[in-house]
């Protein structure tokens, strides 16, 4: 199995160096000549000149369906181009692509594109959590689709002392686990929140602001 890395720079040589320490036979492709004289000379790895947005050249790296590419140009539109010639001329299952516009996620995924990485969403997820001292986990599910939060219950919570079923959760956000004193519970709805209960919740992304808000009083 090979990766295959087409397009992007410091992302590009950063991650090839990594893969490559891992024993990942690895392949660079990118239409910077520059930059593919440097990448030669300082890692162990196919370098392929040119532009990975044309099937010609995409077909010089010998790619198989059961190898993995990922899009890391600084253009969408290169990107999708990628992606797209990748799983619908060259059968390629692992498919992944970088998307620079958080807007253009839902525009990739109704063209076919599911594995698709919004640095800037990623970002905000942990400035978001860094930023709510009482948000101490996130990680997201689904390609990205879900989330579970972990939220630790304190005394000054408007949810302390209420049951589930009257914490009036948006919809999209369930509270799935609650462990107390080491003991994890099944919840249902007349579970009492009290202090000191660790919370696993699942929620869309959309609504992760207004399920932090309704348990802790803050966003």
């Amino acid at each position: 199995m090979k990766i295959i890395l087409a397009g992007g720079r410091r992302i590009t040589y950063n991650l090839a160096k990594l893969l490559i320490s891992k024993g990942s036979n690895v392949i660079v492709i990118n239409k910077d000549k520059a930059f593919c004289d440097e990448m030669a000379r300082e890692i162990k790895a196919l370098i392929i000149h040119g532009d990975a947005s044309k099937i010609e050249i995409l077909q010089r790296a010998e790619i198989f369906e059961n190898d993995i590419i990922l899009a890391l140009t600084p253009q969408d539109e290169d990107n999708l181009i990628i992606s797209q010639l990748c799983k619908r001329v060259l059968k390629v299952m692992n498919v992944y692509t970088l998307v620079n516009d958080p807007e253009n996620v839902e525009v990739f995924n109704r063209l076919g594109i599911e594995n698709v990485i919004s640095m800037t969403e990623m970002l905000s997820g942990l400035i978001e959590q860094r930023v709510s001292s009482k948000l101490t986990n996130i990680m997201s599910f689904e390609k990205g689709k879900g989330l579970v939060l972990q939220l630790t219950v304190e005394e000054d919570f408007p949810a302390n002392g209420v049951m589930l079923k009257d914490l009036g959760l948006p919809k999209g956000s369930i509270v799935g686990a609650i462990t107390r004193n080491e003991e994890l519970i099944v919840p249902h709805g007349e579970s009492l929140l009290k202090p000191g209960d660790r919370l696993a919740i699942m929620c869309k992304p959309s609504v992760q602001t207004e399920t932090v808000k309704i348990i802790s009083g803050k966003d």
